[in-house]
């Protein structure tokens, strides 16, 4: 009796483990709890796998289409699971971008863990409605090591780093070639300096951006050239200009 007690008793610890184990994503999406968890313009589906390995394919709602993310597919760390901390490498496949990341969350605070990978500005536009209409945009955004660090309670990093930079940049009309910058965080407000343009051209830009934590910004770029005819057309009709070899704009307000 007590040899068969002890096989039930095993028979249940691994008919669990496994129930568990292969409970699909799919079920894990529709409980409602998780249901609160997604912005309602986010639309994610299809999906495949299990609630620890899976692949999602991830849509937002405009008010003029539905714009596809691309998909992402994640695993779990059952090292942290241990722990009550939920660990998961993550990649995110786009149509011509990938990027890939460790993103972790104790109950209190989210970290997303060298965020490094490559993906079009155009792909990088759709992530907001506010920026749908700049989706025609040319460039590759490259992100290289980006490390953030954020309360769930409160919309504002305790910690920023890494290096971004867009190449071949063209935005409404405008060619600007190159831009990059190493953002930093200081308490409630985000410095980046940015540096970019086409030397080989006899021109460049520079951009001291701050945004603070109150939601407001301040903006100064110069954009400054070797001679008048090496000034690019575009500079003209998108910043005042100073003299014929500097442009010089600054503004400020809220985001």
């Amino acid at each position: 009796m007590g040899k068969f007690a002890g096989f039930f008793v095993a028979f249940i610890l691994v008919f669990l483990t496994s129930l568990v184990l292969h409970l699909p994503l799919s079920w894990l999406l529709n409980q409602q709890v998780v249901k609160e968890q997604v912005p309602k313009n986010i639309i994610l589906k299809p999906v495949s796998g299990t609630w620890w390995n899976g692949v999602v394919k991830v849509s937002m709602k405009t008010p003029a289409k539905k714009v596809s993310l691309g998909s992402l597919s994640y695993r779990l760390s059952w090292s942290d699971l241990v722990f009550a901390r939920l660990a998961a490498d993550v990649d995110w496949k786009l149509a011509t971008g990938k990027l890939k990341t460790k993103f972790t969350f104790d109950g209190k605070v989210v970290n997303v863990i060298d965020l490094t990978g490559d993906m079009p500005v155009s792909e990088l536009m759709k992530l907001s409605p506010q920026t749908t209409l700049l989706e025609e945009a040319k460039g590759e955004l490259h992100l290289l090591s980006v490390n953030l660090s954020s309360p769930i309670n409160q919309p504002w990093p305790t910690s920023l780093s890494g290096k971004l930079t867009i190449t071949e940049l063209s935005v409404l009309g405008a060619n600007i070639g190159l831009l990059e910058t190493s953002p930093q965080l200081k308490e409630s407000k985000i410095e980046m300096k940015i540096i970019g343009g086409q030397e080989s051209k006899g021109w460049q830009l520079n951009a001291d951006t701050l945004l603070t934590k109150k939601h407001r910004y301040k903006l100064d770029v110069k954009v400054s050239a070797t001679s008048a005819k090496n000034m690019p057309d575009w500079v003209e009709l998108m910043l005042p200009m100073q003299n014929p070899t500097l442009a010089h704009l600054r503004k400020q307000g809220s985001w």
